[in-house]
């Protein structure tokens, strides 16, 4: 770009392959209200490359709405500054990469805020078939304001769906990003959620959360997935619990281990393992820095296969529950506290 841009809709579309945008540090200011429509739409091609470029959007969309920038295929976006206000009470993203293809996401910034519910990093294909691989490192995203969840998704800073059920194909890597909840205001928000991923490893990241009912890592029907070596820091400010790790629907063979989890106030957790739906299996914990003043680990219903090991638990003085480990007494019309094969082996609790 040689200007600074003003659009109502899509304002840049990329229709062939292997196309670069150099923003060159420009700004594209952006309003839309259209489901469809992104300012820069990389719509058909693929192999496209976006950078140096700050994206300045408004919404005041519900329903699904539009996105900065949206692309189809493989792609590169880096050195990029994406900044979202949504007034409306749906869902819009910063960032949305569909289809199959490698992403390399990386050293770029994102800033949402506003009252409906904004995604900043979306990496999503077809649940099933897709072929969702590459890395998303080494961004800087906020979540501010009174977002929460509406029609569409939870507020997110990294969503990824859908990629890679093959265990022998190639992995998807989100590492060394810095996420942070910026205001107690914040309800229902997750750091990086999987949802139908496979093979994803999720690694060296910073989470920081003051805001409520949300989820720093959640695995829903992931497998061979890894969770390894993260901070986070969990307070909470009402409207339902915090959690750190997040286990349930149905999700197997992932490993969790050597992250470091400070929960602090009451209806904060640590890790949780369980849910009404599909039954989480064969996932193995271990090795974790765990600081909870309520509950550290906490297993609900309906889990079977899951091995702890050598996860080191502090308990800081408090009221409510006040468990290193915590056996949820739950129970629904159609299940019983449905708990089986649960190991724990060489806890060191303090």
């Amino acid at each position: 770009l040689v200007a600074d841009l003003t659009s109502t809709g899509t304002c840049l579309e990329v229709v062939g392959d292997n196309i670069t945008i150099d923003g060159n540090g420009h700004t594209i200011t952006y309003t839309s209200d259209g489901a469809d429509q992104a300012a820069v739409y990389s719509r058909y091609a693929s192999g496209t490359i976006i950078h140096d470029l700050t994206v300045n959007m408004t919404s005041d969309m519900g329903g699904n709405g539009p996105s900065a920038i949206r692309t189809k295929g493989s792609v590169t976006v880096y050195n990029c500054n994406i900044n979202v206000v949504q007034n409306g009470d749906g869902t819009v993203w910063g960032l949305s990469s569909l289809g199959s293809g490698e992403r390399s996401i990386h050293h770029n910034t994102f800033y949402a805020s506003g009252v409906g519910s904004v995604v900043n990093i979306q990496a999503s294909g077809v649940s099933g078939t897709s072929k969702v691989s590459g890395s998303i490192h080494d961004n800087d995203s906020t979540l501010d304001g009174s977002l929460k969840q509406s029609p569409g998704s939870r507020p997110a800073h990294i969503a990824i769906a859908g990629s890679h059920p093959d265990p022998t194909e190639a992995r998807m890597l989100v590492h060394s990003n810095t996420m942070t909840n910026a205001s107690s205001s914040l309800r229902e928000s997750q750091g990086v959620t999987l949802f139908e991923a496979s093979n994803v490893d999720i690694y060296d990241n910073v989470y920081n959360d003051s805001g409520g009912h949300s989820r720093s890592i959640t695995l829903d029907y992931a497998h061979n997935c890894t969770v390894h070596g993260n901070q986070l820091s969990l307070g909470h400010s009402g409207g339902g619990a915090n959690q750190g790790v997040r286990v349930r629907y149905g999700s197997a063979d992932n490993e969790i281990y050597e992250n470091t989890i400070t929960a602090s106030g009451q209806d904060v957790f640590c890790i949780s393992v369980g849910a009404e739906g599909a039954q989480p299996h064969d996932n193995v914990i271990h090795d974790n820095v765990l600081t909870a003043t309520d509950q550290a680990i906490r297993v609900t219903t309906n889990i079977r296969d899951i091995v702890f090991h050598n996860n080191r638990i502090t308990v800081n003085d408090g009221s409510g529950t006040n468990s290193a480990i915590y056996f949820l007494e739950y129970h629904t019309t159609t299940e019983s506290n449905n708990i089986e094969n649960i190991y724990f082996n060489h806890e060191n609790v303090t």
